[in-house]
């Protein structure tokens, strides 16, 4: 074996698979799909949280499906991120005005039940 070929084969070895083309293209591909995975799940998530809090009228369930439809657009963020190529930057920033509506979501559900707690606790 020849220096040329022996050193073509460390490069190959030290070179991690994600790195060349082909490996970046899989692990992009796999990263699409664990996303749509869990869009549709988080979907089923907050769907069937936030239709039972409507039939229910519970504050638990509705804070729960807020949050599962906050983190449902996080994953859409996360998605588009890695399938249209949105800046970092700017995901990073939609990522983070959702969880500010997050605790806004929290801090409303709070205020607007507390009134319901006093008036149970009267009794």
């Amino acid at each position: 074996m020849d220096a040329q070929t022996l050193l073509d084969k460390v490069h190959t070895a030290m070179v991690p698979e994600a790195a060349t083309p082909s490996g970046r293209s899989k692990v992009r591909r796999r990263i699409l799909q664990l996303q749509i995975l869990t869009i549709i799940w988080m979907t089923v998530e907050a769907a069937v949280s936030l239709a039972t809090a409507w039939r229910s009228h519970s504050p638990a369930l509705f804070a729960f499906g807020g949050h599962g439809l906050i983190e449902l657009l996080s994953a859409a963020v996360v998605l588009d991120r890695f399938r249209f190529r949105l800046n970092e930057a700017r995901a990073a920033r939609i990522a983070g005005g959702l969880f500010f509506v997050l605790a806004g979501l929290v801090g409303l559900n709070s205020i607007l039940n507390f009134p319901a707690h006093l008036m149970e606790t009267a009794r």
